[in-house]
């Protein structure tokens, strides 16, 4: 195995929920915190989206949803709405693998949405299945032949 040591130009704070209750210092809870550094959007930035991290062929899903909480009725915006399917986030490092989450919801995190101004959202993905790790399958290429 190799490290890779990657720079993030948009990372500005990492945070630790740490427990000694084992002794090894288990980790509970990650919260890092990002802040886009350039004006300009582009997926290649260093600013993690969830769009690097969804299947591809999910993404219309993801949206629809991000888009049904956006517009609950005031008395139901701090529900949870749950997906019906599970959903597959890509494992970090790891290009095209994925990890099942069984259960995956998304719920608002403001109190209530402001016209204009950006919203913000909790999703949480919990129930992994890791029999359901879906990677890629080594493609075979055909030989080149000379006739």
């Amino acid at each position: 195995m190799s490290e890779v040591v990657v720079a993030y130009d948009d990372l500005l704070e990492i945070a630790l929920l740490v427990s000694d209750a084992t002794g090894f210092l288990d980790i509970c809870e990650v919260h890092l915190s990002f802040q886009r550094q350039s004006e300009v959007s582009n997926i290649e930035s260093g600013m993690p989206t969830l769009r690097k991290f969804i299947r591809a062929s999910d993404w219309d899903r993801i949206e629809r949803m991000f888009e049904i909480v956006t517009n609950l009725p005031p008395e139901d915006q701090q529900q949870r709405c749950y997906f019906r399917r599970p959903t597959l986030f890509r494992i970090p490092g790891e290009s095209r693998s994925y990890v099942c989450a069984r259960s995956t919801s998304l719920r608002l995190a403001d109190q209530c949405i402001t016209p204009g101004r950006p919203s913000h959202f909790w999703m949480h993905l919990t129930q992994f299945d890791s029999s359901r790790v879906q990677r890629p399958r080594d493609q075979e290429l055909e030989g080149i032949v000379e006739e």
